[in-house]
């Protein structure tokens, strides 16, 4: 599951959804979810999952974070670790 703490006012965000969609219009049978998590209305979830601001991608293999990036916006990064752990499941 890949955590996107995402807020509409954020650039960096925008850059990342960019990547992100690009990546899953790739990839369609991916097996990666997304959980998009807003930074400014679900305050809850972005204490309980400890993200320092938005633009945070959090990647996880069942109950365990195996990848934690704040403004990560470069796609070949965000490809090389998405298809990385898709190749791991």
């Amino acid at each position: 599951t890949l955590l996107v703490v995402h807020a509409d006012w954020c650039p960096t965000c925008k850059a990342q959804h960019k990547v992100l969609s690009s990546y899953f219009k790739d990839n369609p049978n991916s097996k990666i979810n997304q959980l998009i998590i807003n930074f400014d209305t679900q305050k809850d979830w972005v204490t309980y999952f400890k993200a320092p601001r938005q633009s945070t991608l959090m990647l996880y293999k069942g109950d365990k974070q195996i990848w934690f990036s704040v403004a990560e916006t470069r796609e070949e990064k965000i490809f090389k670790v998405l298809k990385d752990a898709e190749s791991a499941m």
